[in-house]
């Protein structure tokens, strides 16, 4: 594990949760949105090597040390059977750090993040008491193959299920300890395991999520 640490005294700090494989390509314009956004707030972040055998992680070594988070955690892991057990791990990881940076941001390497996403705590804070476990959902743009670019609002991403955990905001305490969040057994890589987890949450747990009234804050680009 590397270490990068700056230091920061604002208060609500936030964990960025980024799993990688193979977005070397990607990774400088994922990791300058990460600081544009979240320039001036109390963020960490926690990046995740699926055993990419490109130079990911080379590029977060070049540009990780710019950036304005207070500390930058990489964790090299051996290639996960499946997309949910890859996230896991971080979220596992996530729990020795949830007393200083309670709240979780998810983050897929090869999208950008959007400066209103850290206003998504508002929306927790409004609408919710201090021992209410729900989870807020952000719209976001989803630019397709053809360039085009749709706005999706919050409202139509979680009547759909059709959001990714990068448009989540989840304070940590929402996780159960030493249970997996994501399903991870292999009839579940699909590359669905995020609206299979929604479904499960809203219709087997009854917890629905609240709803971020602001901006965008992702920009989803299909591959």
């Amino acid at each position: 594990m590397w270490t990068n640490e700056h230091q920061s005294s604002k208060e609500s700090g936030f964990q960025v949760l980024l799993s990688v494989y193979n977005n070397e390509q990607y990774l400088e314009r994922c990791l300058k949105s990460l600081d544009n956004s979240l320039k001036g707030k109390k963020w960490i972040l926690l990046y995740g090597d699926d055993a990419s055998t490109d130079d990911s992680v080379i590029e977060l070594a070049k540009y990780a040390r710019n950036i304005t988070a207070e500390k930058v955690h990489l964790f090299e892991y051996n290639k996960a059977s499946t997309v949910g057990e890859a996230k896991n791990r971080l979220i596992h990881e996530a729990r020795n750090f949830k007393v200083l940076y309670p709240y979780v941001l998810f983050m897929d390497g090869d999208d950008e993040m959007l400066p209103e996403r850290p206003n998504m705590i508002e929306s927790f804070r409004e609408t919710s008491s201090p021992n209410d476990l729900r989870y807020v959902v952000g719209g976001f743009h989803r630019r397709m193959i053809n360039n085009q670019v749709k706005k999706i609002s919050s409202g139509q991403a979680a009547g759909k299920l059709g959001f990714g955990p990068w448009a989540t905001l989840f304070k940590y305490d929402f996780f159960e300890e030493d249970k997996p969040f994501f399903p991870e057994d292999e009839v579940c890589n699909t590359g669905y395991e995020d609206i299979l987890t929604w479904y499960h949450l809203k219709y087997i747990e009854n917890k629905e999520p609240l709803l971020h009234k602001g901006d965008p804050v992702h920009h989803y680009i299909e591959r």
